[in-house]
């Protein structure tokens, strides 16, 4: 007796149907178990092969022919290498039926029945594969995708071309992927790819909410280009391109790990991980959102610096404007990450810094965002005005810092004002004082402080009675919050400007010693020979002048007569000269009134 064979089959697809012809088919009493569907192996794409698990074995339909439906598991199975009609596979391999032995339970067990090759099988119904639909974790960058008929090539991770995907998310922006590897497909009905660190950064700032829709409700969608599918025959068109929505979860949430800020410019570069565009120009990172913290922990938040875009998912650089860099360098005072006073730097960003993320997520990020500061200037002095009626001395200049405390950003002591003479005076016990702004300052000199320097600044203007040029000096560490590393003397080229109050009509004050009647009609002030004395116009036209009693704080004027004595004119000529002058020692003082024409302001 001849034994059993297997000639050929068809196989269609879409049913899982397999019809087997041959020869010599053998029944066996019972039913449906002829021919033992677990003893077939089908060979496609790649030389790939599959012997069926749990299909139902059958019965033959004649001496010729038999037909095995392949269960789901099987069915999917077998499609991914039978992957295109006809009897190769888009790899060219040549589809083959194996059977093994005693496929054929009616035949005598003595006998060896197996068939394994030049068994073709023609296939019918090969699918096109598709996308159902897609789920992304942000966080780790694995696109898990679900579809249909999906199938193998031969090779290894190549069976889907990552390269023809797109993604499209907020503001209906889209995103092909570029770098990300391909994979093989995991079953029938599923793959994974991981994408790249490149690809992963840019498709996170798509899907940037978590869910199917981003935070400005547009739909998440994967859409897939021709070929996407490497192992579909390519004469098929794979095209896939709508209705398959990604489900997002573990949405990044953008962060800020450090800046750098250059101090010259104004340029506050940032980094971080996770940073999302908005729609809209320059308006994915809104600035007036950042707080500096510098000297002393004292904080600066930005006012009218412009919003910007990002320039990747890991930058942003923000230019700060003239009003917030003047404010800023005031506290960021030392290159580095930490001030003069040892404050570490930092850049706090408030809730909704980042335009791009859902408003349901909270984004601030406070803390442990350090700052490395470049290029902070020195500061400079350019110029002072002097009022020697009030000891006020108002200094202008550039780059200003701020010091830790209180009443000590700028150091008195370290001024010295020169004037008449060419001498110089350094002040001794006027306060310290914190800037009023980057560019100014105010120095108001104490009693013993203003008399000194009110005998070298002696005219209005910027010159001595002699022609002096007056000048403001400062010596090393005068502004407190610079960095002490750095030399900061500033000892010419500081013009000053006085005023001095003129002997004229003031604001009215009565009393006083001496004569005269009918009280006064104006008061004015001068400084001789480190002495405040007052002169006071009455109602009768006289004059009265009153010197206070001398002091020992009085500083000496030393183009006096008396180094001893406060030398005090008070009678003087047309043209300033003196004509009648005493001479008082400490402890005394002094009042004189007479007619205009005989007691005049020394």
């Amino acid at each position: 007796m001849a034994s059993p064979t297997i000639t050929s089959a068809t196989y269609d697809a879409s049913t899982g149907t397999l019809a087997a012809t041959g020869a010599n088919l053998l029944a066996l009493s019972g039913a449906a178990n002829d021919i033992v569907a677990s003893k077939f192996t089908i060979v496609g794409e790649g030389g790939e092969t599959y012997t069926l698990t749990d299909t139902a074995d059958v019965d033959i339909t004649s001496a010729t022919a038999f037909t095995l439906i392949l269960s789901a598991t099987d069915l999917a199975a077998v499609n991914r290498i039978i992957n295109k009609n006809g009897t190769t596979s888009t790899g060219g391999a040549t589809y083959n039926l194996t059977a093994a032995e005693d496929w054929t339970a009616g035949a005598d067990v003595a006998v060896n029945v197996a068939d394994e090759t030049g068994n073709g099988i023609t296939a019918n119904n090969v699918a096109a594969p598709t996308i159902t639909a897609a789920a992304y974790n942000a966080g780790t960058g694995v696109l898990v995708v679900t579809g249909a008929g999906l199938l193998s090539l031969t090779g290894a991770s190549n069976d889907i071309d990552a390269s023809l995907f797109t993604f499209t998310g907020l503001g209906s922006g889209t995103y092909t992927l570029t770098d990300t590897a391909d994979v093989d497909i995991t079953s029938g009905a599923e793959f994974t790819i991981t994408l790249s660190t490149t690809d992963k950064a840019a498709v996170n700032a798509l899907l940037d909410a978590n869910g199917t829709v981003a935070s400005d409700t547009t739909t998440y969608n994967l859409a897939a280009a021709e070929d996407w599918a490497a192992g579909a025959d390519a004469a098929v068109t794979v095209t896939d391109i709508t209705g398959n929505g990604i489900t997002v979860s573990n949405a990044s949430v953008p962060a800020i790990t450090s800046a750098v800020y250059n101090a010259a410019t104004g340029e506050l570069t940032v980094t971080g991980t996770d940073f999302i565009s908005a729609i809209g120009a320059s308006n994915d990172i809104i600035a007036s959102k950042f707080t500096f913290a510098g000297e002393g922990g004292e904080t600066y938040t930005l006012t009218d610096t412009a919003d910007v875009e990002i320039t990747s998912s890991t930058a942003f650089t923000l230019t700060l404007s003239a009003t917030d860099k003047a404010a800023a360098n005031q506290i960021v005072n030392k290159n580095g990450t930490v001030s003069t006073g040892g404050a570490t730097y930092n850049l706090a960003a408030a809730e909704d810094w980042a335009a791009g993320v859902n408003v349901a997520v909270n984004v601030a990020d406070t803390l442990g965002n350090a700052i490395t500061a470049s290029n902070v200037a020195a500061p400079a002095i350019t110029s002072a005005t002097y009022n020697a009626g009030t000891g006020v001395l108002s200094v202008t200049g550039a780059n200003f810092l701020k010091a830790s405390g209180t009443g000590n950003d700028i150091v008195a002591s370290k001024f010295a004002i020169t004037g008449k003479g060419g001498v110089t005076y350094t002040l001794t016990n006027t306060a310290n004082v914190e800037i009023t702004s980057a560019t100014t300052f105010t120095l108001t000199l104490s009693v013993t402080d203003k008399a000194a320097v009110n005998q070298l600044v002696n005219k209005n203007g910027t010159a001595s009675s002699d022609a002096t040029v007056y000048n403001l000096a400062a010596g090393e560490d005068w502004a407190a919050g610079a960095d002490a590393a750095v030399n900061i003397v500033d000892a010419t080229g500081n013009a000053i400007t006085a005023t001095i109050p003129a002997a004229s009509s003031g604001s009215g004050a009565g009393g006083g010693s001496g004569g005269g009647s009918g009280g006064n009609t104006g008061v004015t002030t001068k400084t001789v020979d480190g002495v405040n004395i007052s002169i006071r116009i009455e109602t009768n036209g006289s004059r009265t002048l009153t010197i206070p009693v001398i002091d020992n704080v009085r500083v000496e004027d030393p183009g006096t007569f008396s180094s001893r004595h406060a030398d005090i004119p008070i009678l003087t000529n047309n043209d300033g000269t003196s004509i009648l002058s005493v001479s008082l020692p400490v402890g005394v003082g002094l009042a004189a009134n007479g007619r205009s024409g005989l007691v005049r302001a020394p």
